[in-house]
């Protein structure tokens, strides 16, 4: 799959569970990151600590692919 805004953050290095949650925490956040206001208004998008990517509006600058470190 190609990487866009949306699913970025599946395969990202700096991608947190949250327990209990389905949104996700950013290690590593990008200090510019945009959201949709919808997103934002309703609680979906709260970057970095509990959000839901489909809300994003630009790509990551600090996006790393995640690799199996051996």
């Amino acid at each position: 799959m190609e990487r866009n805004k949306m699913n970025e953050c599946d395969s990202c290095e700096h991608r947190r569970a949250i327990p209990g949650d389905a949104h996700i925490k950013c290690a590593y956040p990008d200090l510019k990151m945009k959201g949709h206001i919808c997103g934002i208004k309703a609680g979906w998008f709260k970057y970095p600590h509990s959000y839901d990517p489909i809300w994003k509006e630009k790509d990551c600058a600090n996006y790393n692919k995640w690799r199996m470190k051996c």
